[in-house]
């Protein structure tokens, strides 16, 4: 507890260099803020009165989010959270209580970001990158995104998709 406290009290504030009238200092600390890598506080500064906070704060969370999810590496496929175990099935028709193929847009989004691969599994692992980036930006955290990951890579293993398109262990 007496740590965070210090931590808070020697952590600059961002807010007010952020909100600064000198464009240098506004620049610094966003290179600090950007340097801290802390998620967290990135969302917090999101969230401020003045419109120049929240722009630069934004600009640090996407470029946070993206650093983030591209050490990840190799994502799962995002059908996999569809994958019924006990039944050996997809439930991609809500008959198990899954949601009703939510998947397609963004494996959509895959093809006609990346339209000259040609393997499904490709798209889908593309399809994983854009589902969890829309839902970092809808307030989930890293450790969230790393233990929705795991799960994924679990049941993608359950599946033996791993033994076609090669595997990598997750941490």
């Amino acid at each position: 507890m007496v740590s965070l406290l210090l931590l808070m009290a020697i952590q600059p504030n961002f807010e007010a260099q952020l909100a600064s009238n000198s464009f240098r200092e506004r620049e610094r600390a966003q290179a600090s803020l950007l340097k801290a890598d802390n998620i967290y506080l990135t969302r917090k500064l999101m969230r401020s009165r003045d419109i120049e906070v929240r722009r630069r704060a934004k600009y640090v969370f996407e470029v946070q989010r993206e650093r983030f999810l591209q050490s990840l590496q190799t994502l799962p496929m995002l059908d996999s959270l569809w994958y019924v175990r006990d039944r050996d099935i997809y439930d991609t028709e809500g008959i198990y209580g899954k949601p009703q193929r939510p998947f397609l847009p963004y494996v959509a989004m895959a093809v006609d970001d990346f339209a000259m691969y040609r393997a499904d599994f490709v798209y889908y692992r593309i399809a994983t990158y854009y589902y969890l980036r829309e839902q970092m930006n809808k307030g989930m955290t890293p450790w969230q995104v790393r233990k929705l990951v795991r799960e994924m890579w679990e049941l993608e293993l359950a599946t033996g998709h791993h033994l076609h398109v090669g595997f990598r262990d997750v941490d």
